[in-house]
């Protein structure tokens, strides 16, 4: 074999295990949508399969690709653990604003942008089944994005 056969193999080599699943470094996070389609990747770290797991003592962090649905100058994060119905209070941010990791608010219409929050699963969480509910909402308190991840928290 010569050199440029050597590099062409290699480089293929390369290609196919850059373009293979396994060489995603944050694969997406399966979810529902629970209200507008404007989540365009969401990111679990650690979670590329349901439910997800969630380790006590530990912290978990989100990270959305999202589109705007609206015109908003702030932004306002809730998290909510759904156990069978009722939703507990996990972590709310009325400043979103500042957890964008690309684009700016104000935002407009169509304007795409990065989102990224951490929530911490404290040793008092007992091990039980969830369904982890994070929603984003404007100015006027209309929701923009909305996801449902199933989990388990141990």
């Amino acid at each position: 074999m010569n050199a440029i056969q050597m590099t062409l193999l290699v480089c293929g080599l390369a290609a196919s295990a850059l373009a293979s699943p396994a060489a995603k470094l944050l694969p997406e996070t399966p979810f529902i949508s629970c209200g507008a389609d404007t989540i365009k990747t969401l990111k679990v770290v650690g979670c590329a399969s349901l439910p997800c797991i969630l380790r006590r003592g530990t912290t978990v962090t989100l990270n959305v690709d999202i589109v705007s649905n609206s015109d908003t100058a702030t932004l306002a994060s809730e998290i909510y653990g759904n156990l069978n119905g009722v939703l507990v209070p996990f972590s709310a941010d009325d400043q979103a604003c500042s957890s964008l990791t690309s684009g700016s608010c104000p935002l407009s219409s169509g304007d795409e942008f990065g989102f990224t929050t951490s929530v911490d699963v404290l040793n008092e969480y007992p091990p039980v089944s969830v369904t982890i509910e994070w929603r984003l909402k404007d100015a006027s308190g209309a929701q923009m994005a909305c996801a449902q991840i199933p989990a388990r928290i141990m």
